[in-house]
Formats: C-alpha cells, sequence, structure tokens
C-alpha cells in the first residue's frame, strides 16, 4: 500500500544482463543500459529505473508485471488525453507470454512523491473530476475489475476466508489469533450492513476509478505558469462508484476537496450535496482498507507468527465503520 517516503532506489550490478535491459533492447529501445536502479519489487510486480550513460538521454522506468499491460497503456496514450489531463509517454512493450512476462517502458516522472498540502486538494479534485468524465463503454465494463459494491464485497470474503484459514495455524502466538478474530468480527458486521453500502451507492455514478489514487502513485510537472498532476500505476482501475477515489486521508491517498469535486464533476445528475460526497468519502475508506486486507491477507500467517500487528486493521475498521456508520 502507500509508502510516505520517496521511492527508495537499489542499484543492480549486472545492468546489461538483466531482464529490464533484455526487455528493452527487444522493445527496440534505445539508447543502451550503462545503469539500473530497482524502486519496487513485489510478487505481480517490479519496477526500474534504466539509465543511459548519455548526458543527454532521460531515464526510462520499466514496468515488469505478470499479465499483459494492455490496459495501463491505453490510460496514457488514450484515455487521459481524450479528456484533458497529462499523461506519461510511453515508449512501448516487450512480451514473452510463455514465460507470462510482460514489460512496459515509460517516461520517467522522478522519485518524490507527490504530497498534497495547502490548495492541492482543489488540484486533485480537478484532475479527478475530469477523469470521471471519461465516457466508458460497455466493453470497458465487461473487461476491467468491478469498482463497485459487489467487487469490494468480493474482496471482503476473500480476506476473511484467508484470514479464516489462518487462524487454526499452529505457528500463531495468542496475541496474533486475537487480532485476526477481531477483523473477522469487523469483517462480518460489515457484510451485514452491506445493504447499507449498496444504498449510499444507488445514486452515484458508475465511472472510471484509479482505485488506488495516493502519493506513491502521482508526481507533479511543474511548468512556467502551470502544475500537472502526473498518476500513473492502474493495476487497480477498474468501473465502479466513485467512493475509492474521494477516499480521505487513508494510506496516502490524494484526498480531493470534496467540494471542488462536487462543484467540478459533470457526471452526477442531480449534483450531489457535499453531505452525499463525505458519505461516500468515508465509504471510500472502507473500500480502500478492504482492498489493502486483501492482498496483505496473502501473506498469512507468516507475517502474523511473532506478534507483530504488520497492519493494525482492527482498529483502521473500528473507525471507518464508525465514520460511515456501519
Amino acid at each position: 500500500m502507500a509508502d510516505r517516503r520517496a521511492a527508495s532506489t537499489a542499484p543492480i550490478a549486472d545492468a546489461a544482463g538483466h531482464p529490464a535491459a533484455h526487455a528493452w533492447r527487444a522493445s527496440g529501445g534505445r539508447p543502451t543500459v550503462d545503469r539500473i536502479e530497482s524502486l519496487r519489487r513485489g510478487r505481480h510486480t517490479r519496477v526500474y529505473r534504466l539509465v543511459s550513460g548519455v548526458a543527454t538521454e532521460r531515464p526510462v522506468i520499466a514496468k515488469w508485471q505478470d499479465r499483459p499491460f494492455g490496459f495501463e497503456q491505453r490510460v496514457q496514450e488514450e484515455i487521459l488525453p481524450s479528456v484533458g489531463l497529462p499523461s506519461l509517454e510511453v515508449y512501448g512493450q516487450w512480451a514473452e507470454p510463455a514465460e507470462k512476462s510482460f514489460w512496459i517502458f515509460f517516461e520517467d516522472a522522478g522519485d518524490d512523491c507527490f504530497r498534497p498540502s495547502g490548495d492541492d486538494g482543489t488540484l486533485v479534485a480537478r484532475w479527478l473530476a475530469a477523469l470521471h468524465g471519461w465516457t466508458w463503454s460497455q466493453a470497458d465494463a465487461l473487461t476491467l475489475p468491478d469498482r463497485g459494491p459487489g467487487g469490494y464485497l468480493g474482496q471482503l470474503r476473500s480476506a476473511a476466508r484467508t484470514i479464516a484459514a489462518a487462524v487454526g495455524d499452529v505457528r500463531l502466538i495468542e496475541t496474533s489469533r486475537a487480532a485476526l478474530d477481531d477483523l473477522l468480527r469487523q469483517l462480518e458486521l460489515i457484510e451485514r450492513a452491506w445493504d447499507r453500502v449498496e444504498s449510499l451507492c444507488a445514486a452515484a455514478p458508475k465511472t472510471l476509478v484509479h482505485g488506488d489514487l495516493a502519493d506513491k502513485n502521482a508526481r507533479l510537472r511543474r511548468g512556467p505558469a502551470s502544475r500537472e498532476l502526473l498518476i500513473f500505476d492502474w493495476e487497480m482501475a477498474g468501473i465502479g462508484v466513485p467512493s475509492v477515489d474521494l477516499a480521505q486521508a487513508t494510506f496516502g491517498s490524494l484526498s480531493p476537496d470534496l467540494d471542488v469535486y462536487r462543484h467540478e464533476a459533470g457526471t452526477w445528475r442531480p449534483r450531489p450535496s457535499l453531505d452525499d460526497l463525505r458519505r461516500l468519502a468515508a465509504l471510500g475508506k472502507v473500500f480502500r482498507l478492504l482492498a489493502a486486507l486483501d492482498w496483505e491477507a496473502r501473506s498469512l500467517p507468516y507475517a502474523w507468527c511473532d506478534g507483530r500487528e504488520f497492519w493494525p486493521f482492527p482498529a483502521w475498521f473500528r473507525d471507518a465503520r464508525a465514520d460511515v456508520d456501519l
């Protein structure tokens, strides 16, 4: 989930022989790679910076994952420009489907995470209102993940199953087992109140949502007389209600100014009240927690065997439930 620090970089010794350099060459990328920095390593996604020894050449971001990049490229090359939003230049792709190895190469937006302050909430709100104005097709709804109540209910149930299976593991000490039992109670209470979740979402339009609109996925591009918000990592994108993108102060979320969003967003009929948006933003916090928990639960029971609450989810869910009255 969100890391509020600037991205850490780890140099890689054998740049020329690295898979990222091989994929870059295979895609037709130029110039040659003299240095590679590891920016992110995960089970399903890895991100590197490719640096040339030519001073005039800009670094390239190479992203690997175990599934195709079709939509992420479409976002940067088609969707963002179509609604008047800045995008990252895409340099190319390379795939080895038999190896489940897919690469995409982007313009480097830098390391410094965008940390909104002052009137930055207005900038985020206007960016978000423009994104949510994109006209999606039925084909998009069929091919992209469900980011409405149904999709998050699926993540709730997935996390609950994983946690329930881990509770009986003999390697867990009692403090960890108690925390997991508490988590299961929180999830049960939320599921019991799911009718209210669906009721809160009923009046909201279905839009394209980013799904992880956080500082780690945002950079600021400064021009002589302007500032542009650059957003990347569309792995959690889908079609659904805007709640998750409206979330405030959760895992580094960009926390758009809700009043500005209310006046800028043209997809709502009728225009929502500020209280409506506040309730949806509070629900968005629940959705972000469910998505994060579903992901983190996959590391159970190993991450909890020593009694550390790596993520204090039980307390977070209690607070989130209170905010939205679930």
